[in-house]
């Protein structure tokens, strides 16, 4: 057993959160986010099968609850992900890859996403592969009923060639 590196490799929740982790980490160079995405409160939120028994209160569907106007929601959203996005990738991503933060090193990050997954949107991994500077694997799916999908990762430039060393995003259609 090699202890001379240390790795991280964060799944789910530990996939979102795993981009924060990764840009403030000083004593890892390399990540695995499985899973990931970022926008918490925006995008992935209300997906989360974790979620409704928090909206019965937010939302005011309880006595003493919160906010009924279904008009306020996207609101109180928005207001509450100013604070996630300090424990998650949206408000570090920029610092992972190329500008780290004082004291930490560049990170070089591979991000496993799950196509389709019905809490952890694939376009919330999409944006923070660009963000971060990644490149795809292409196709990113090549079976022809997923050809609608052919522009997954938009502005994500592809891997030219391999083997490659830098951070990148490969999609698993299970």
């Amino acid at each position: 057993l090699d202890t001379s590196d240390l790795f991280y490799d964060g799944n789910s929740q530990g996939g979102i959160t795993g981009g924060m982790n990764t840009a403030i980490a000083p004593d890892f160079r390399r990540a695995v986010l499985g899973v990931p995405g970022m926008n918490y409160g925006g995008m992935l939120l209300q997906r989360s099968s974790d979620f409704p028994p928090f909206a019965i209160f937010l939302y005011g569907q309880a006595p003493g609850g919160g906010y009924s106007d279904d008009s306020l929601h996207p609101l109180i959203l928005t207001l509450t992900s100013q604070l996630w996005d300090r424990g998650e990738a949206n408000g570090y991503a920029h610092h992972m890859t190329s500008k780290p933060l004082p004291g930490t090193p560049k990170h070089t990050v591979l991000m496993h996403v799950a196509y389709g997954d019905f809490q952890v949107s694939h376009y919330a991994a999409a944006v923070e592969a660009r963000t971060i500077g990644a490149r795809a694997y292409q196709p990113a799916l090549d079976l022809p009923a997923r050809q609608q999908d052919v522009n997954l990762f938009h502005g994500v430039p592809a891997i030219g060639k391999f083997p490659f060393k830098g951070s990148a995003i490969v999609v698993w259609d299970s």
